[in-house]
């Protein structure tokens, strides 16, 4: 993304783009990464893990740009397949409330590839052992 003039500096803005919780829809976050944000699958919400996969594959077959998904930390996605998509996923984003241990152990899963794993943090406590894990980064 191009950067923009914001008092005499340049600020550098990137996007993540999202379907809604709850509603698995692969073409919000194709669409996104076709226009140079990230498009985010967000699995919140979703326990089958078959329709997630197929949502991913979607993801994957229809991706122009960097592309990730939004995993809550006991979703099937991180036990059975993400060691598998981190090799083609920029982002995992782990919703808030994730321990230190899940935490770590999603990073080890995604650590495979060029995954980078972030974290939604509602507190200090939660940022300071997302950090102390091993996050690429935090959202608050």
């Amino acid at each position: 993304m191009e950067p923009i003039e914001q008092n005499g500096k340049s600020v550098r803005f990137h996007f993540l783009v999202a379907n809604p919780p709850g509603w698995l829809n692969a073409g919000i976050a194709a669409a996104a990464s076709r226009c140079g944000a990230t498009g985010l699958l967000n699995c919140e919400g979703i326990e089958n893990s078959t329709e997630i996969q197929r949502a991913v594959a979607r993801l994957l077959r229809s991706k122009r740009g960097s592309v990730g998904i939004q995993i809550e930390t006991g979703s099937p996605v991180a036990a059975e397949f993400l060691p598998e998509l981190a090799q083609a996923l920029d982002y995992v984003v782990l919703t808030a409330g994730a321990d230190e241990h899940a935490i770590r152990s999603v990073i080890a899963s995604a650590g495979s590839g060029n995954c980078r794993v972030f974290v939604e943090a509602t507190s200090l406590d939660q940022a300071i052992e997302a950090v102390s894990a091993g996050a690429s980064g935090l959202i608050a």
